[in-house]
This record gives C-alpha cells, sequence and structure tokens, in this order.
C-alpha cells in the first residue's frame, strides 16, 4: 500500500515506537529527511501495464524534486530507480547507484 502526507507520519511515528523499528533504519538510509513518498510492493499484485504507469508516476515524482521509497522484492522493478538498496535481516547490504536504470 501507498502512504503520504498526514497518514505517512502518523505511520513512521508508530513504527518509531516498535523495538528495532524500520523506521529508524530508513532514516539512516536516507538521511534525516522523511521521503514524500513512500510505497511497499506498489506495484506487486498489478499487470504489467499498470505497474509501468506507477513506475511513471514514481519517476515523474522524482523529477520534480520528491523523494521517492519504494519497496519491491523484483529485481526488474528495482531497476527503474535511482538508487537501490539491497537490505537482509533487516541490514544494509549494499547500496548502490542503478548503472542501467530504465526510464518509462
Amino acid at each position: 500500500h501507498v502512504l503520504h502526507g498526514r497518514d505517512a507520519r502518523k505511520q513512521v511515528e508508530r513504527l518509531e515506537d516498535e523495538p528495532d523499528a524500520p523506521v529508524a533504519h530508513l532514516r539512516e538510509l536516507v538521511g534525516v529527511h522523511l521521503p514524500d513518498l513512500l510505497a511497499d510492493e506498489a506495484t506487486g499484485n498489478l499487470d504489467s501495464r499498470t505497474s509501468l504507469e506507477i513506475l511513471a508516476l514514481f519517476q515523474k515524482l522524482e523529477s520534480e524534486g520528491k523523494t521517492i521509497v519504494f519497496v519491491t522484492h523484483s529485481p526488474d522493478v528495482a531497476l527503474y530507480s535511482a538508487r537501490t538498496l539491497h537490505l537482509l535481516d533487516g541490514r544494509l547490504r549494499d547500496d548502490e547507484t542503478v548503472a542501467e536504470r530504465k526510464f518509462v
């Protein structure tokens, strides 16, 4: 699901109170600034055409200066991002700029 605005901030505050808060890790990874949009598996259950529409929207928002964080288990979907963070057991394993980034 996708959170934005006030709902995202409430969710972040709730998550920060949990032990081993994933939000604490997120803050470490992206800096103190919270993302403008946080999307968890936003393309996970969509057909390929709709997935591309969502990725195009993310890229449009990024081009307008918005910070977008989206979670995916799909290596192909990750190629539409500018930067990829790989996590393993809740820890940062790799942080890389996407060299062969795809654009919609």
